[in-house]
């Protein structure tokens, strides 16, 4: 792991993350600096969030 993704613990404590994908454009080439991945908080009713990581200038 270069280094640690996930939004702040203060703001989502207790939750979990996973599938870090790249954004990528209809013909499927990656948006640049651009990365979409989901956490949860319940893991009886793992109903997930998005979150998108946007990197770019």
């Amino acid at each position: 792991m270069h280094r640690d993704l996930t939004p702040s613990r203060k703001q989502y404590p207790g939750w979990r993350f996973n599938h870090v994908q790249p954004v990528v454009r209809p013909d499927g080439t990656p948006v640049e600096d651009m990365l979409l991945f989901y956490g949860w908080k319940d893991q009886k009713a793992p109903t997930a969030k998005a979150f998108l990581l946007d990197e770019g200038g």
